[in-house]
This record gives structure tokens, C-alpha cells and sequence, in this order.
């Protein structure tokens, strides 16, 4: 039934290179398109944008009393103002068990979502100027979206933030 059009389709594909031609690029264009239209929308619905951050001590007079992140691109989370603030976490990691299980979580406040620039600190407790004293340079940083109901005490590891309705949206590593 319709083994003529194709064939004829072929045919015609083969004797007239214009044809050809035309026809290949309405074959990518085609396939591109649907590629892109495909990774727009995993972007749009699924994934959230990358966050660029800076991390550990920007400053002298931060650094003796907190370490902190810098979120360099705020404005990209406003669909979370209502919902949602930013948070920051260092933790010393040994690598014995699961990041996200890890206990010793030095926690930021939590910080309202806006455009531009935000420069979020952690405060240091002792134990975690010990570990330093004792050579533990191994930090890790990571930013959550915390909903606004979470109270930051109610959580002890990144997965009881994370189970508890927290995004993780960034880890780094790097000095204290």
C-alpha cells in the first residue's frame, strides 16, 4: 500500500541531488528540533539551574569566627521566594560513611532567595576548630533550599534535611 511513495520518495532522493539536499536538511532540522524541544523541557520541568558559588573564608575577619559560601546567582532560584530559603552547610568529611549521613553539620541560617550576589556565613563551633588543629582540612560545602517550615535543629545529616523536603542543590570541597 505504501511502498510506492516510498520508493518513489527514494527515487527521486537519488536522482536529484537539490532534492537530496533539501531534504536532509529538513531531516535534521526536524530531529535537532525535536532534541532541543526535548531538552528544553527536561530543563524547564525537571532539572534546576546550576549554581556558581565561591566557598570557604572570603575574608580575615570571617574567617576567624565562620567559614561561608557565596551564591553568585541568586536571581536563578525566584520561583522558590514563597517557598524556599537558601541555606549552607560545612561539614569535615573522613569519607567513612555516606556524605549525606554524616553527623557535625556547622549550619548557616537560613537566607531569603533574591537577585545578585548572596554571601551566606556558617558558624564554627569548637569542635570543628579542633579537627583543624588536629589537620582535618577536608570541608565540604554544600547549599540547600530549604522549605520555610524546616527548622534548621530539626535535622542532623544532609538526608534528614533532604527527607524532610531540603534540595540539595550544590557540594564543594575545599579548606576550612
Amino acid at each position: 500500500m505504501c511502498v510506492w511513495p516510498v520508493t518513489s520518495l527514494v527515487a527521486t532522493l537519488v536522482t536529484n541531488p537539490r532534492k537530496r539536499i533539501t531534504f536532509i536538511v529538513i531531516a535534521c532540522l526536524l530531529v535537532g528540533g525535536g532534541l532541543l524541544y526535548g531538552f528544553v523541557n527536561d530543563y524547564k520541568n525537571n532539572a534546576l539551574p546550576e549554581l556558581a558559588l565561591l566557598w570557604g573564608p572570603t575574608d580575615d575577619e570571617l574567617s576567624l569566627r565562620a567559614t561561608g559560601v557565596t551564591i553568585l546567582n541568586g536571581h536563578l532560584y525566584s520561583q522558590y521566594t514563597a517557598t524556599h530559603k537558601f541555606m549552607a552547610v560545612a561539614l569535615q568529611w573522613s569519607g567513612e560513611r555516606d556524605l549525606l549521613d554524616s553527623p557535625g553539620l556547622q549550619k548557616s541560617e537560613k537566607f531569603h532567595i533574591r537577585g545578585g550576589p548572596i554571601r551566606i556565613p556558617i558558624p564554627l563551633d569548637q569542635s570543628f576548630y579542633d579537627n583543624i588543629a588536629q589537620g582535618d582540612r577536608d570541608t565540604n560545602y554544600i547549599v540547600l533550599l530549604v522549605p520555610n517550615d524546616l527548622n534548621a535543629k530539626a535535622f542532623e545529616t544532609i538526608r534528614s534535611a533532604v527527607n524532610g523536603g531540603a534540595i540539595l542543590l550544590a557540594t564543594k570541597a575545599g579548606p576550612p
